[in-house]
């Protein structure tokens, strides 16, 4: 059987398969768009090298069965079962062909040959070297929020490294390459087919990833579209824990009979470089008018909810009608009903970031006591009353400026520019004594309107632009997880290569886009 590295595959093929589906829908959209690049693919690849490690029992094949073409084997072992562990030596390769295909390339992978007695006995027979491809194999439909995925073997070669029954038979290449196409097609595919449940549409707080549609007619890239849809709830995905007990640089071979050690480096020349530390592309997100859309009508009711959580300080103010003095003082004011009538327009501003026009903004602030006070004679005469107050035709022009960070994370800052409309303060007085106050309503009210709306402006910006940075910078880690939510031995660079670039009515974000093991 399988050993539990094995789903360390899984999860390798699941991160290119989530990057590639190829037939899942054919309409486009236009709010959110990835370009996954082969580098960052090759990436992925190095970063699960550790893990890619497998046994299992060859279906059949015995050595019976290949007793004329292998008599050492069938010697050694009558009529067993014959088994192969795979050790992956160098990750695997990434091909993006432009006619839609997604080309696994293995390269220098060790098979151990070994046959099985009864009695689960095992014998070394050969050590093999091999190269595969593979291809991709997408369903057309999702299946409780998973696309499904086939493997399919296209073709394998195998070099002979080192045999324990002897030498083989001229013809021993057939055999050889029909044992190895066995391995790759008859284990390895059926396995993942039948144990992998397909891709995981991820979804992001609030909302999930629809109406997917991917193509490579790109050099070197995978382009995805997808719609983002909000939703109430989230699918919550559990981490799984992975066997990590195969990172060693020298493959080990036993028999019966002794112990062979193989170094890394006697292997077949490797074909293709490790990847360095740095790679020339990564990948791209951007975000068009419509998703910056849905993310503002998304966004609306916290908004609304911040500012209508707000209060203003209470104050004090005196003034003098016609030589008469008096002084007022007015209570906490509670800000209510705060609301956007709609987004007048969504812009992109060049070398900064999404611009945004909320227009109809309304307020009100319900009744809030006061006390009016003027000093007759000796004495102080003293008045109480409720106000009220109503915003209306207010707009505010904010510009999303978004910026890298020396540390690669984006930041943003709001840069907000309010046209306040017309505020109107009404009063009642609580009693028909207090007429003698009536004299100083036009002045009370004016001073009122002033002092409030000052304290609106200083108050009321600031939170807005506080609100809007946050769910902002949520909204895009959101989309840029650091790390496979399915895997903890994996981080995922997406730190920035340079600030955002707004051109053509979308948000373009460059990432790293690097995978790395994470040592235990």
């Amino acid at each position: 059987m399988m050993v539990p590295t094995t789903m360390a595959l899984f999860t390798f093929i699941m991160g290119i398969m989530l990057l590639h589906n190829n037939n899942l829908v054919n309409a486009s959209s236009e709010d959110l768009t990835f370009e996954v690049f082969e580098d960052s693919l090759d990436s992925m690849a190095q970063a699960y090298l550790p893990h890619l490690k497998y046994s299992a029992i060859i279906p059949g094949y015995t050595t019976t069965m290949v007793k004329n073409m292998l008599p050492g084997a069938y010697t050694k072992c009558p009529d067993c079962n014959l088994s192969s562990t795979v050790t992956f030596i160098a990750a695997p390769t990434i091909l993006l062909l432009e006619n839609g295909e997604n080309h696994i390339h293995v390269r220098n992978a060790v098979v151990n040959l070994t046959a099985v007695d009864v009695n689960n006995n095992e014998y070394s027979l050969l050590l093999l070297d091999i190269n595969g491809t593979a291809n991709a194999l997408f369903g057309n439909e999702a299946i409780e929020s998973h696309i499904p995925v086939n493997i399919k073997v296209l073709n394998t070669s195998s070099v002979l490294l080192a045999s324990y029954i002897g030498d083989l038979p001229i013809s021993k290449g057939g055999i050889l390459d029909k044992i190895v196409f066995a391995i790759a097609s008859g284990i390895l595919a059926p396995k993942f087919n039948k144990d992998f449940p397909g891709i995981y549409l991820p979804q992001v707080e609030g909302a999930s990833l629809g109406n997917v549609s991917v193509n490579n007619l790109k050099n070197n890239r995978l382009t995805i579209t997808a719609d983002i849809e909000f939703i109430s709830s989230v699918k919550v995905v559990e981490d799984t824990e992975y066997d990590n007990n195969n990172n060693k640089k020298k493959t080990e071979i036993k028999n019966d009979d002794d112990k062979i050690i193989m170094e890394e480096s006697n292997l077949k020349e490797q074909k293709r470089l490790l990847l360095n530390n740095n790679i020339n592309d990564g990948m791209h997100m951007k975000i068009g008018k419509d998703g910056l859309q849905k993310s503002v009508n998304k966004f609306a009711p916290k908004l609304q909810s911040a500012i209508n959580g707000l209060t203003l300080p209470s104050f004090d103010g005196k003034g003098s009608v016609d030589g008469v003095s008096f002084q007022y003082s007015v209570n906490t004011i509670s800000l209510s009903h705060f609301s956007f009538s709609s987004v007048s327009s969504i812009t992109f501003q060049e070398g900064r970031g999404p611009v945004l026009v909320l227009s109809g903004i309304t307020m009100s602030i319900p009744n809030t006591a006061f006390t009016i006070k003027k000093h007759m004679y000796v004495t102080w005469l003293s008045c109480d009353g409720t106000l009220t107050a109503s915003l209306s035709g207010a707009s505010v022009n904010v510009i999303v400026n978004i910026t890298k960070q020396t540390n690669g994370l984006p930041i943003i800052t709001p840069i907000s520019k309010w046209n306040w409309g017309s505020l109107t303060v009404s009063h009642r007085f609580s009693s028909t004594v207090c007429q003698w106050a009536s004299e100083f309503a036009s002045y009370f009210d004016g001073d009122v309107n002033g002092k409030i709306k000052s304290m609106m402006q200083s108050v009321i910006p600031t939170q807005a632009d506080n609100i809007i940075a946050k769910y902002s910078t949520n909204l895009i880690n959101q989309l840029t997880p650091k790390q496979f939510p399915f895997d903890k031995d994996v981080d995922l660079d997406m730190s920035l290569k340079e600030n955002p670039i707004t051109s053509n009515n979308e948000l373009e974000f460059q990432f790293v886009g690097k995978f790395s093991h994470i040592e235990n």
